[in-house]
């Protein structure tokens, strides 16, 4: 992974990796920032601010169907659709939290509160 680099560098990088994995998007892009500044062509800085500014922006993915499905009264299907945009990246918090929190909100339409529950549990987990 870190071919051809000074023990610094590989250090740095580390660290930057330990930030991304902790969940601190923004402390990883400070630091790729400045790693980038000093070497222009250093790739696995890119790839990591990239993962980075991924895991910062709210993506859309499927939930508008499931949106669109719930507004419709397909409670079932606005489910099943949350379900399959939940297993697209699981990783992706800033996203899953509004998945988790559609999903909540159908459940508790279908009058399934047990399992409602679950989703909003999730969503706490996620961001209190």
């Amino acid at each position: 992974m870190f071919k051809g680099i000074g023990s610094i560098m590989m250090a740095r990088l580390l660290k930057v990796n330990l930030l991304l994995a902790a969940k601190d998007c923004s402390g990883a892009l400070s630091k790729t920032g400045c790693l980038r500044k000093d070497d222009d062509n250093n790739l696995e800085a890119l790839l990591i601010r990239g993962h980075a500014y991924y895991y910062l922006v709210d993506h859309v993915v499927t939930s508008r169907f499931a949106e669109g499905n719930a507004s419709k009264g397909k409670l079932r299907l606005a489910v099943e659709d949350y379900k399959a945009a939940l297993a697209v990246d699981p990783n992706h918090l800033a996203h899953n939290v509004r998945l988790y929190l559609g999903v909540c909100k159908v459940l508790v339409q279908l009058g399934r509160g047990k399992d409602a529950v679950t989703s909003c549990t999730e969503v706490l987990d996620i961001d209190e």
